[in-house]
């Protein structure tokens, strides 16, 4: 579009690795936003999140729709709570990112297959190709659920070579369409997903970011959902237990395993099958409640008051603070002091605008902002930094704080809290949950 120099873009950029089909779908987006005026970065980026929420909120409900059928009546409200609102979801399926996208597809696919199986025979073998052909095209790690699929559909479903056929011919064809948008957006024509095969897995670039041993994955899935992540495991392993040629576990575990195997691992990896929990979740507890029902009837009301606590809190938490907290700040100071110069006095730790490129090439519009470097509050004369006319703002971090010298030195300033990206609640339930993440507190002070 013009709005940034493609030299300022990040290497994958220059490497050639990344489809084409989300910054594609972006283009249009903000074209058309332009059209009707619309180009305030924040304002775009709510733009995408709404699109993704629509997106998911229709996927979603096919998905229950598709199958309530195999859940016990009783139990349709506590799927239906599930796969709305477990805690971590509406965070993860509002974000316009591969893994959101990728996994909405992949879940839109399962919600295919499982409508066609109620009604007798899976048929529709050219549309789930396309749909998971688009999963592909938004996140090349999910040509593991492709493998995984077609597993399923020739060993246990038992299709005929013709829909085999029908099926790999669609995935072949949106592939193929993913060639010419690839082309529009590098200026040539490339084979992404080789590329990114190559550069990752060959040359194992993706280990210089970090790497993990191949049991990581299990942490992830026990810690990042609190308490829950536990049932959510012990789900995994009894349906795999009872149920092994469930669909679910065919399309996962390839995944799995793959991607334990593959030293470079990040939570996020783990996204694209979130929305997959609250059927694992309920599968399972179905299956208890049928064989040992006695004693969860002694159980299940204190354990379901302590969850539905604890995912209330972890809904608070999450409609709370934005999706990156430095942001969360650059958004506060665009809404709140959009007509005004603003003078920001940082330090290269606190510093809200450090991720995104210089000031003047930012999508998140920073023109109206000067900033002023500090090594430390402490010993600095803020005043010899105040800017008459501007919104002169002192932004600190969570361990700049010291006690009852703070209060003196703010009071000897004139400083006033305009804003904090963790609100002190949410400080509260990260405290119970996980304090570390209480490190990424910044304050937001104007020197009056």
């Amino acid at each position: 579009m013009g709005w940034i120099n493609s030299s300022k873009l990040t290497w994958e950029f220059r490497e050639k690795i990344r489809p084409g089909l989300q910054p594609f779908i972006c283009y249009i987006v903000f074209k058309v936003c332009r059209l009707l005026g619309e180009t305030d970065g924040y304002n775009l980026t709510l733009i995408l999140r709404i699109i993704t929420c629509g997106v998911s909120i229709a996927v979603l409900r096919l998905f229950f729709n598709s199958y309530k059928s195999k859940i016990t009546k009783d139990l349709h409200l506590s799927f239906f709570f599930l796969v709305f609102f477990l805690w971590f979801l509406p965070y993860i399926n509002v974000r316009f990112s591969s893994e959101t996208w990728s996994g909405l597809f992949l879940v839109w696919t399962l919600a295919v297959i499982q409508t066609d199986k109620n009604r007798g025979e899976v048929k529709r073998f050219s549309f789930i190709g396309i749909l998971l052909g688009i999963s592909v095209l938004l996140r090349y790690q999910s040509c593991l659920f492709v493998f995984g699929i077609t597993l399923w559909l020739i060993l246990i479903n038992k299709v005929k070579i013709k829909d085999i056929f029908k099926f790999g011919i669609s995935i072949i064809l949106v592939l193929t369409i993913g060639v010419i948008i690839d082309r529009w957006l590098y200026g040539q024509f490339t084979n992404t997903f080789y590329s990114y095969f190559h550069v990752n897995i060959v040359k194992n670039v993706a280990s210089s970011f970090g790497t993990l041993p191949w049991y990581w994955f299990l942490l992830y899935i026990i810690k990042a959902p609190g308490p829950i992540g536990v049932l959510i495991l012990i789900s995994f392993f009894i349906v795999l237990a009872v149920d092994p040629r469930n669909i679910l576990l065919w399309a996962v575990t390839p995944f799995l395993l793959v991607h334990s195997a593959i030293p470079h691992k990040e939570l996020r990896f783990l996204f694209p099958l979130a929305s997959l929990c609250p059927l694992f979740l309920i599968t399972a507890y179905q299956y208890v409640k049928e064989k040992y029902g006695f004693w969860l009837k002694y159980m299940s009301t204190i354990m379901v008051v302590i969850l539905i606590l604890f995912n209330t809190a972890g809904l608070i938490a999450i409609a709370s603070t934005g999706a990156s907290g430095q942001v969360a700040v650059t958004n506060f100071i665009h809404r709140h002091y959009k007509n005004r110069h603003v003078n920001l006095i940082v330090n290269d730790r606190t510093d809200p605008y450090i991720e995104g490129p210089p000031l003047c090439n930012t999508f998140y519009d920073g023109r109206t902002v000067t900033r002023h470097y500090i090594t430390t509050f402490w010993k600095e004369n803020l005043f010899k930094y105040k800017q008459p006319g501007d919104a002169n703002l002192l932004v600190l971090a969570q361990d700049d704080f010291t006690g009852p010298r703070n209060l003196k030195l703010f009071e000897n300033y004139h400083l006033v809290k305009a804003y904090q990206n963790i609100p002190p609640l949410v400080e509260f339930i990260y405290r119970y949950y996980d304090n570390s993440l209480n490190n990424a507190s910044i304050w937001l002070y104007e020197l009056k």
